[in-house]
């Protein structure tokens, strides 16, 4: 059999007379018909009819269901009025009160699992109907007409309901609300609520109630002309109290910080809520001691916002209700957070010299991703790159420092630190320092002292395009200067010697003395304390009859 999808109306008849007993129903026929537009036969399926007030998507006055089987054409006939009466009365629809509404809903398999197939406007009210209840002032119905409302938020002793008054009858409603009792049919000489006066939708609470009872409710509305009532609606109150029933909503709207949930609380478990809401971590099955939020106290369906989320995280959720007896739970439903770059925060400058200082950074938080690099990019300029000098620190998000070393005397210094996963690259705060004052030989603009053999050249530098060296053995580069402070002197060498000759060095001498002796370096920091007052600094070039080689000085700093 193929799936029944379609539902085609073909004709809407009411078949009435003038006179005032007039049949309280009306002719409906449709045929039902597959996905491939063909016709449906011999097939038993259920049909529920309601008649809408006021628009397409108005209030129910009454509904029917019917079952019926389809021809051999797959035609079915009904008639409207004389189904199975869910909601309301159709002899006490007052017709001459507005617009009115047919919708219908279809059960293929006839269990109960209704689908909408289409509403139509009753163009013209049948008169018949219409004089019935209106037109024929001889049989006006002088009492309100009123439907009772489904009962919700059932606990031992308690309950909600009520009711809709869709018409007056002949006089404005002075009295209006439920009653209630343990037979059928209850009245106002039964256990009854008070809610007020006039027409429209009213809620009323039912109180005083015995745990495992069944009960029978009705509402009501009272004018001049006596007391209507609604439908009768059967519930049983729970005889034990336990935990609330609660169903969790799929997770939506998820964002690198954010997600939506929700939930429904379906039983109340025989006491009142007393909170409800969605709780989350990224442990499974979260409880109201992890994060959570609070949507109220009554039941029935609710949304939950989820705020503060990690990016590239996965979060368990589960819907919840409290009462008296404890906490119930809802399925778990799970979610991962979009991934974003990472948070990274730059550390404030600390050991400043005259060359640079150090600094580091935090990640705060990954983004989600995994962290390929990270470290402090810096310049004379604000916002550093990158692109402009840096130094890494490897990877992972354990915090970092890093030393700059290149910085001239006196200058302004902008620091960021930085931190790259896959999504990209992000840069803290930035940190502002000024280097120490100095003497500063960089060899850009020349020398200050004796170069003796050394000579200043393009070929290398630690810093800038000019550097001082030499080839020649024996050579002495020497710099005369008056400190008005101690500290240190510090400079960047550079050894080569050809592995087919003996090793050459340089020797660095303060006031003829030694200080130290270096070989086979590239471009590394030499620092030697230095005390105040007049100096001679010497460097020079050594090395054996079968030495060959180069050396190279630069970026020469020490106190003022």
């Amino acid at each position: 059999m193929k799936k029944l999808t379609s539902l085609i109306l073909i004709s809407l008849l009411g078949i009435f007379t003038l006179f005032a007993q007039a049949p309280d129903m009306f002719k409906y026929q449709t045929v039902v018909r597959n996905n491939s537009g063909e016709a449906v036969k011999n097939q038993s399926i259920a049909l529920k009819i309601s008649i809408l007030q006021g628009s397409s998507n108005g209030t129910a006055v009454y509904s029917e269901t019917h079952s019926k089987a389809t021809n051999e054409f797959g035609l079915v006939n009904l008639e409207i009025g004389n189904g199975s009466a869910e909601i309301g009365s159709f002899p006490l629809i007052d017709w001459h009160t507005g617009l009115f509404f047919v919708k219908i809903e279809m059960d293929v398999n006839n269990v109960n699992n209704f689908t909408v197939m289409g509403t139509s406007q009753l163009l013209s009210v049948p008169y018949a109907l219409y004089a019935k209840n209106a037109g024929n002032t001889g049989n006006i119905n002088l009492m309100p007409s009123v439907f009772t409302n489904n009962v919700s938020a059932a606990t031992t002793t308690s309950a909600m309901s009520g009711g809709n008054i869709v018409a007056n009858g002949s006089t404005e409603v002075t009295g209006r609300g439920v009653c209630w009792g343990t037979g059928q049919n209850p009245t106002t000489a039964d256990s009854v609520s008070s809610t007020g006066t006039g027409l429209g939708f009213y809620t009323s609470e039912i109180t005083g109630l015995v745990p495992g009872t069944t009960y029978y409710i009705r509402a009501y509305a009272t004018n001049s002309s006596g007391t209507s009532y609604g439908n009768q609606v059967i519930f049983e109150t729970p005889l034990n109290v336990v935990f609330p029933t609660v169903t969790t909503a799929a997770a939506i709207n998820i964002t690198e910080y954010s997600a939506a949930s929700g939930g429904n609380v379906t039983e109340l478990g025989g006491a009142v809520l007393t909170a409800k809401g969605i709780c989350w971590s990224t442990n499974k099955n979260p409880t109201v001691a992890d994060s959570k939020t609070a949507q109220g106290t009554d039941s029935g369906q609710f949304d939950s916002q989820m705020d503060n989320l990690l990016p590239g995280s996965t979060y368990y959720v589960r819907a919840y209700a409290t009462n008296s007896s404890g906490t119930g739970y809802g399925a778990q439903v799970t979610l991962t957070t979009l991934k974003t770059i990472p948070t990274v925060v730059t550390k404030s400058i600390i050991s400043i010299t005259a060359m640079g200082g150090v600094s580091g950074g935090t990640i705060t938080i990954s983004g989600g991703g995994t962290i390929s690099d990270k470290g402090i990019c810096w310049g004379e300029f604000e916002n550093p790159t990158v692109n402009d000098n840096k130094i890494s620190a490897g990877t992972g998000i354990d915090a970092f420092y890093s030393a700059i070393s290149l910085l001239k005397p006196n200058t302004t210094c902008y620091v960021r630190a930085y931190a790259v996963n896959e999504i990209g690259i992000a840069y803290g705060d930035q940190k502002i320092f000024t280097t120490l004052d100095a003497f500063y030989d960089g060899f850009e603009t020349g020398f200050s002292g004796n170069t003796g053999g050394w000579g200043i050249v393009m070929d290398a530098a630690i810093e800038g395009a000019y550097s001082l060296s030499t080839q020649i053995k024996g050579s002495e580069a020497s710099l005369k200067r008056t400190l008005l402070n101690s500290g240190q002197i510090n400079f960047y060498a550079a050894v080569y010697h050809s592995y087919s000759h003996l090793p050459v060095r340089i020797d660095f001498y303060i006031d003829d003395i030694n200080q130290g002796t270096f070989s086979n370096i590239y471009w590394g920091l030499q620092s030697y304390p230095v005390s105040d007052g007049e100096h001679t600094f010497k460097w020079i070039f050594n090395g054996n009859s079968q030495s060959k080689g180069r050396a190279w000085i630069d970026f020469i700093v020490m106190p003022k």
